[in-house]
């Protein structure tokens, strides 16, 4: 009798001591494979000693930060708006556009030659945009204290910003509206796929710059857009603001020569990054741009890796009615002393982009 209780007991000891087992698999594959069968969870989250762990370059649902690297009156305004219509895009617009301090220097057309505290500055101000921190941009270059953001136009806008700041409201915190402003659309920023900026007063050094401190550089792309320098030029003689038309011919001549090696030496940088981050850079010409902006900003949508969806792209054909007609008009109103020093001048950018100079016969009478 008392053989059998014990052979009893230990049958029963066994069968616990196997459903614990059990138990600690099932507990463990839960553990593992998270609520769902399948479902991989990230371990370095349950453990606080590593939340602040780097993500990989590899995943596919990091924030991408998008750049439009241009040049005055190329046209960056309004490529800026096309892609900023899209819902997964926030816009900050010429976070680099000159304010105080040693940034003064950051004018157009940037010179050749750039001392190394501006090309920090520079590389500074993409890293904070890159990270919303749009509340801790450099003092000497700070775009939220511009007053190109504070009225909500067309075209010069920052999606909240502009509108707060133009608000009669007052914040129910007693702050300074700016910071008000400000910290309410960091965290819209935060949200959205995409982080776009676009730039006239950069540099392909300080961009390189700024590249050089990233660990993982797959979620930076960089839409470099280019005109034809005498659409610029001619852009530039009918821009009141400009006060272009106003210069001496030969201060027109400096600046010309200043902008084209300027993007000579912008295209030949590139073309070593390119090599270094492929899949980073896409050029586009203006010329093409407005010939066919659904297709141009439908390719750069593919490029960021966005949608393209059909009422962006009703919204971009309405707006882009007769934008071609302005590729050609500097045949017929840019001074020919104008076009000639252009030719010139920027004869390396025209081999680069695939520019022609046109060629003239004179008259003769016998």
């Amino acid at each position: 009798m008392e053989a059998s209780n014990g052979r009893r007991k230990l049958a029963f000891f066994a069968v616990n001591i196997i459903v614990c087992c059990m138990l600690f698999l099932l507990i463990g594959n839960c553990i593992k494979t998270g609520p769902y069968w399948g479902e991989n969870v990230d371990h370095r989250l349950m453990n606080p000693r590593l939340t602040s762990t780097p993500r990989s370059c590899n995943e596919r649902n990091e924030q991408k930060f998008v750049l439009i690297f241009s040049y005055e009156r190329s046209g960056s305004s309004f490529l800026g708006w096309a892609i900023d219509q899209h819902p997964a895009v926030f816009y900050v617009y010429e976070p680099l556009n000159q304010q105080s301090g040693p940034n003064r220097s950051m004018t157009f057309p940037r010179n050749t030659k750039i001392d190394d505290k501006i090309l920090d500055l520079e590389a500074e101000v993409y890293k904070q945009i890159q990270l919303c921190n749009l509340d801790n941009l450099p003092r000497e270059c700070d775009i939220m204290r511009h007053t190109l953001l504070h009225h909500a136009r067309n075209l010069i806008y920052m999606e909240k910003f502009s509108k707060c700041i133009e608000s009669e409201k007052k914040n129910p915190f007693g702050i300074r509206k700016l910071d008000y402003c400000t910290q309410g659309m960091l965290g819209l920023c935060k949200s959205r796929q995409v982080v776009l900026a676009k730039e006239v007063r950069g540099t392909m050094e300080g961009l390189s710059r700024y590249l050089n401190t990233l660990k993982c550089s797959n979620n930076v792309k960089v839409i470099h857009l280019l005109r034809d320098p005498r659409g610029e030029i001619n852009s530039r003689e009918n821009a009141k603001w400009t006060h272009f038309a106003k210069y001496r011919q030969s201060k027109k001549y400096d600046f010309i020569s200043a902008m084209c090696q300027r993007m000579q030496k912008d295209i030949s940088i590139r073309h070593e990054l390119e090599k270094k981050y492929p899949n980073m850079f896409v050029q586009v010409r203006y010329e093409d741009f407005v010939g066919d902006v659904n297709t141009t900003i439908g390719a750069l949508l593919k490029f960021i890796d966005l949608p393209f969806f059909p009422y962006h792209q009703n919204t971009l054909k309405l707006k882009s009615e007769n934008s071609s007609d302005y590729v050609n008009k500097w045949k017929s109103t840019l001074d020919r002393s104008l076009q000639e020093k252009i030719d010139e001048q920027c004869v390396g950018v025209y081999n680069l982009l695939g520019y022609q100079k046109i060629i003239r016969t004179e008259k003769t009478y016998t």
